[in-house]
C-alpha cells in the first residue's frame, strides 16, 4: 500500500521509527452495536499499565508518527467479523462510492413504471443542496496484529478472524475506521441519538394500515417503549409528544453531566427548545426531508416486487441504498454556555454503511412477517402514538 494511516505498537514499528510521548495513545471501550465495537482514543500515560500504541501516516517506505492531539477527538470503530456484515474497508469504500453522492446535487437512476405498466430506469435530479456537512468523515485505519490483540481483550465480541481468513495466522491485520467522537462534553454539550428509520410508509403496507412501518415493527418486536417515538413525528414536529420525547433525552444527558440539579433544570428546557427548533424549522428539518426523499425515490415499489422488477441490478442497488438510509443514526449535538442561554445545535449522520446484498432475503422475510402477523393493522392495548393513526382520525 503506497499511502495509509496505520496503528501499531512500539514492537511493530519498523526499524528507525521511534515515536515520542506525544504520539502515544491508549484505547478505552466505549460501546457496541450488533456488528461493530467503538473505542475512545486517549493519550497514553506512564501511570497506567497499558501498552502504548501510536498512529503513523505511511507513504511508500516513510512512517510519520501522528500527534495524539490529531487523534483523540475521534473514536475507533472495529467490525466484529460476523457473517453478513461488511469489513471496515468495505464500509469506507461503500460510503465514498455509493452513499456520499446521495447528499450532493446530482442525479440518481430510479425505477419507475411506464405507461404500459412496465418497469423502466430513468434519471432523477436530487435537490440543488449540499448536505455533506451532516456526514461524518470516514478514515480507514490499518490495525496491526498487536493492536487487534489489545482491542479483542477489551471486547471479546470481536472475532480474531473471519471465516475467510481461516488459513491466515492469528492474529491478523484488520481495518478499522476513525470517526468523529460525538460524546457529550460535561457542562458544555449534550448529544442525543435519533433513529429516523422509515420516514415514509412502506410501499407494501396494506391500504387499511393504522400505523407506519416502524411502528408496525415495534408491535411485532417490542423494544423499550419509554425510548420510542414514531419517526413520522420527527418530520411533523408539532405535538407535545415530540417535545416531551426530546426533553426526556436531554434530561438523561444532563442528569449525568450537570454538576447540580439546579444547573440541570436551568438548561434542560432551553436546550430542548433549541433542538426542537432545529428539527422543525432548521437544518435538521431539511436533512430529515432529504432522507425521506431518498427513501421514496430509491424504494418506491418495496422488496416484495423484486422478483417482477427488471433490471434487477438497479432495483437491488437502490434497495440497498434505501435500507442504508433507513438504518442510519442522527446525532444531534447542542453546545451551550451554562447560564448564558447561548446554544448552538448541529448534527451528524452515523451508521451509513452501504448494506450488503446478502441482507435482501432478510428484508423480504421481515416484511412478509409484518404482513402475515397483521402488524400494520391489528389493534393493540398500548398506544404507540403513531402519526398514521392520528391522521386517520383527523
Amino acid at each position: 500500500m503506497s499511502e495509509a494511516r496505520c496503528c501499531l505498537s512500539e514492537s511493530d514499528a519498523p526499524k528507525g521509527v521511534a515515536p515520542d510521548g506525544d504520539a502515544l495513545v491508549r484505547f478505552k471501550y466505549l460501546n457496541q452495536g450488533g456488528a461493530n465495537v467503538i473505542f475512545k482514543i486517549l493519550p497514553w500515560s506512564t501511570a497506567g499499565a497499558e501498552q502504548p500504541f501510536f498512529f503513523v501516516d505511511c507513504k511508500d517506505d516513510t512512517f510519520l508518527p501522528v500527534h495524539h492531539g490529531d487523534i483523540t477527538s475521534q473514536v475507533l470503530r472495529v467490525d466484529k467479523g460476523l457473517d453478513k456484515t461488511l469489513r471496515c474497508d468495505e464500509v469506507v469504500s461503500g460510503f465514498h462510492d455509493h452513499v456520499r453522492p446521495l447528499f450532493v446535487p446530482g442525479k440518481i437512476s430510479v425505477i419507475a413504471i411506464d405507461s404500459d405498466g412496465l418497469p423502466t430506469v430513468r434519471s432523477v435530479a436530487l435537490p440543488d443542496l449540499d448536505f455533506t456537512k451532516h456526514l461524518m468523515k470516514h478514515q480507514g485505519i490499518l490495525l496491526y496484529p498487536n493492536v487487534m490483540v489489545a482491542l479483542i481483550s477489551k471486547a471479546e465480541t470481536i472475532l480474531p478472524k473471519r471465516k475467510s481468513d481461516a488459513n491466515q495466522p492469528t492474529p491478523t491485520n484488520r481495518w478499522g475506521i476513525l470517526l468523529p467522537d460525538m460524546s457529550p462534553a460535561v457542562g458544555s454539550s449534550v448529544t442525543i441519538e435519533v433513529k429516523p428509520k422509515w420516514l415514509a410508509q412502506s410501499p407494501t403496507a396494506p391500504l387499511n394500515a393504522v400505523r407506519c412501518r416502524t411502528c408496525a415493527m415495534q408491535v411485532a418486536k417490542p423494544k423499550d417503549p419509554s425510548n420510542y417515538i414514531c419517526p413520522l413525528r420527527l418530520l411533523d414536529g408539532k405535538s407535545d409528544t415530540f417535545f416531551r420525547w426530546i426533553l426526556d433525552r436531554v434530561k438523561e444527558q444532563l442528569v449525568e453531566h450537570s454538576e447540580t440539579l439546579k444547573q440541570q433544570q436551568q438548561e434542560e428546557t432551553p436546550i430542548t427548545s433549541a433542538i426542537v427548533e432545529y428539527l422543525t424549522r432548521g437544518d435538521g428539518n431539511a436533512l430529515l426531508h432529504h432522507l425521506r426523499l431518498l427513501q421514496t425515490l430509491l424504494d418506491p415499489q418495496g422488496v416484495h416486487l423484486r422478483s417482477r422488477m427488471y433490471p434487477k441490478p438497479t432495483f437491488d442497488h437502490n434497495l440497498r441504498l434505501a435500507m442504508t438510509v433507513r438504518d442510519c443514526s442522527l446525532y444531534i449535538t447542542a453546545q451551550y454556555a451554562a447560564g448564558t442561554g447561548s446554544i448552538k445545535v448541529d448534527s451528524k449522520l452515523g451508521d451509513l454503511d452501504f448494506k450488503s446484498a446478502d441482507k435482501i432475503d432478510d428484508w423480504f422475510s421481515k416484511e412478509e412477517a409484518l404482513l402475515k402477523e397483521a402488524a400494520y393493522t391489528r389493534g393493540i392495548d398500548e398506544d404507540l402514538g403513531c402519526l398514521v393513526a392520528e391522521q386517520l382520525v383527523a
